[in-house]
């Protein structure tokens, strides 16, 4: 099996609506978002910290419904 026929099996709508899923992308998206904003000279009010935190809370929040 090819890598890219493996990257067309995977369940896209299972795997969006997994917390965990975002628990892990949200963070690797902040973190290149930053990385840019940086590379720019861009400084952002917010830490990446907080607003991690802050997204991660959301995620966490719209699980438990």
């Amino acid at each position: 099996m090819k890598g890219s026929d493996y990257i067309m099996n995977i369940n896209w709508k299972v795997r969006i609506k997994n917390p965990v899923f975002w628990v892990t992308v949200i963070p690797s998206i902040v973190s290149l978002v930053y990385l840019v904003l940086s590379t720019f000279g861009v400084t952002p009010s917010i830490t990446e910290n907080a607003f991690t935190d802050a997204l991660l809370a959301l995620v966490n929040a719209l699980a438990t419904v």
